[in-house]
């Protein structure tokens, strides 16, 4: 809980299966302006993620929301507030009412979001990815809203009087189109470079499990288990999955060995034998539309990984910010080029 505290700074985090009525795992209050860097929040439960409110501008950068199940804000709940959100990823948390993965609401709340991914989070009523909510103003740059869903809105659903300018976003539908659910009184504007287009993210995997989960208390990790799989070691460290398909939910995988993986929490009691798995990895392929896609933003350095930000991503010679999390590192063909007459 951070009121009236201006500078603190919390890094390296992991916020895990938490549960309170408001701000499971953070609440900042009355010009609280913390830095909430490189942090991971999986599995809280409450109304709101991560609570900003009341003059509060904290800058939220490199993080991941995953598997929160809420009332409002699956990712981050915002009021009356300012933040900045740079290089994070929301992708299957679930909201009850709206906001699947972020919730804005009340005049004087202006969020900056810029190279987000909002992706798989679910909303019962508004706003699978986004739900904006009386007097809200917020611009989106260089982000991806795609396979969100609700009943208004599944990317984004803006309500009472609310203003939303993309620029350079890939968002299914189109930013003006099915799946934004603006009401009369509210806009969303086109801040130019924004498209419509699969962003070809990098293929996953999937499978059945074999055997249930196992939970470490002291690691605070459950182990899930396919012994007809034969993985790469660490293969999928960073990515997420869904371990029960039949769920929303998603979580970051923390490691992988050749037939089991590692991921935050206690599965032990989910009854996983038999039921099938998938697993999703963010990066860019590299035919991405979203490649050097994005617009220029000086203070956005590097990505999700720690990798600088531009990149000459399409090896055209002109480096350019990529949409989405990640930079595509393109790899020059290696060998002898051999002219054939």
């Amino acid at each position: 809980y951070n009121f009236n505290s201006p500078s603190s700074t919390v890094q390296d985090c992991v916020f895990s299966h938490n549960v309170t009525a408001n701000g499971s795992t953070m609440y900042n209050s009355v010009t609280s302006s913390p830095v909430v860097k490189n942090t991971i929040f999986v599995g809280n439960s409450g109304n709101g993620t991560l609570v900003n409110t009341t003059m509060s501008s904290p800058l939220i950068k490199d993080c991941i929301f995953c598997g929160n199940r809420v009332l409002f804000g699956g990712g981050v709940y915002n009021s009356l507030a300012s933040p900045t959100i740079q290089n994070t990823i929301f992708v299957g948390n679930y909201a009850s009412a709206g906001g699947g993965g972020m919730y804005n609401v009340n005049s004087n709340t202006f969020p900056l979001v810029q190279n987000c991914v909002f992706i798989s989070n679910t909303a019962s009523n508004w706003g699978g990815g986004i739900y904006n909510w009386i007097l809200v103003n917020v611009a989106l740059t260089n982000c991806v809203l795609w396979g969100n869903s609700s009943a208004f809105g599944n990317e984004m659903r803006n309500s009472q009087t609310c203003m939303s300018v993309m620029t350079c976003c890939n968002i299914k539908g189109g930013w003006n189109g099915s799946g934004l659910a603006i009401d009369v009184t509210s806009t969303n504007l086109d801040g130019g470079g924004n498209i419509d287009a699969d962003p070809l993210f990098v293929i996953g995997t999937n499978g059945t499990w074999t055997q249930d989960a196992t939970y470490s208390p002291s690691a605070f990790q459950s182990l899930l288990i396919d012994t007809n799989s034969f993985w790469s070691t660490n293969a999928f460290k960073g990515a997420f999955i869904r371990p029960d398909t039949n769920c929303v939910f998603q979580y970051l995988i923390v490691s992988n060995d050749s037939t089991s993986l590692a991921i935050w929490g206690d599965f032990s009691t989910n009854q996983l034998i038999g039921k099938s798995y998938q697993i999703y990895d963010y990066h860019l392929q590299k035919l991405s539309p979203c490649i050097d896609a994005g617009t220029n933003i000086v203070s956005v350095t590097n990505d999700l990984d720690g990798i600088a930000r531009p990149l000459d991503g399409n090896w055209d010679g002109t480096a350019a910010w990529d949409i989405g999390t990640y930079e595509f590192v393109y790899q020059k063909p290696r060998g002898t080029v051999i002219k054939i007459q």
